[in-house]
């Protein structure tokens, strides 16, 4: 997922602009804006196909980056004590585990 980094959002609309007029196409846009620190991404081992729009501050999109266990499996369809339910999968849960859900 692209993520605009926080602060003043003209800047951003301008280099935005000027990414689109100047690339061949949206992916080449996206990343000439994250070269130039407006867009970031949680993983850079993933190319993103949506952007949400979610401020985050540099230093915050760098310690998500430092999140070792990432699940891929789409999003939870179910809860259970000893497990997740997920759209592609299941994944088990250790008794105690702290589920947040944001």
């Amino acid at each position: 997922i692209w993520t605009p980094a926080s602060g003043s959002i003209l800047p951003f609309k301008l280099a935005f602009t000027n990414a689109l007029l100047r690339s061949d196409s949206i992916l080449g846009a996206f990343k000439a804006l994250e070269r130039a620190g407006y867009l970031g991404r949680l993983t850079l081992d993933h190319e993103p196909v949506q952007c949400r729009g979610a401020l985050i501050r540099t230093a915050d999109l760098h310690l998500l980056r430092t999140v070792q266990d990432v699940v891929r499996l789409g999003r939870v369809t179910a809860v259970r004590p000893n497990r997740l339910e997920l759209e592609k999968g299941t994944m088990p849960l250790e008794p105690g585990s702290l589920l947040v859900d944001c």
